[in-house]
């Protein structure tokens, strides 16, 4: 969400020179998306429209403690976790606010922001961030200088 936000405060105000951002480039995460924003992938205009209803019907408190389940557990998982990692990371939990996590995983959901982004941009990605496969992710905005 973090990134996400730092592209929508640059297209705003491109008040940085340039963007480092961590895990994420507007893939989504669709396995992780609730059903009732399934329909909202790709379409950043319904994205803006609907995003507080949906996150208010499925989620009770604008600020949700995300509980601990298999499916936001596997996230976490698999031949490649580090088990120190996870443990250290899962202390440091708290309070998600439901709109713009939500709207980070919808893939798609901030494209016309991202057609601003002007500046050079590093994409920090490890292998299970909601960026998708970094293979997949040939330009992160059109507007961006490649380096050569």
């Amino acid at each position: 969400m973090g990134g996400m936000l730092t592209v929508l405060q640059q297209a705003l105000r491109r008040q940085h020179h340039g963007l480092l951002l961590m895990g994420f480039a507007n893939g989504g995460l669709m396995s992780h998306l609730p059903e009732p924003a399934h329909r909202l992938a790709g379409n950043p205009e319904a994205v803006r429209a609907e995003i507080e209803a949906i996150a208010r019907a499925v989620y009770p408190e604008p600020y949700q403690r995300i509980q601990p389940s298999p499916e936001a557990s596997q996230i976490f998982q698999g031949a490649t976790a580090d088990r120190a990692g996870i443990d250290a990371i899962k202390p440091t939990r708290d309070k998600l606010l439901v709109v713009g996590g939500l709207q980070s995983m919808i893939p798609g959901s901030i494209a016309p922001a991202l057609a601003t982004v002007d500046v050079p941009v590093f994409l920090g990605l490890g292998d299970r961030d909601i960026a998708g496969p970094s293979h997949a992710i040939r330009r992160f905005s059109p507007a961006a200088p490649t380096s050569r």
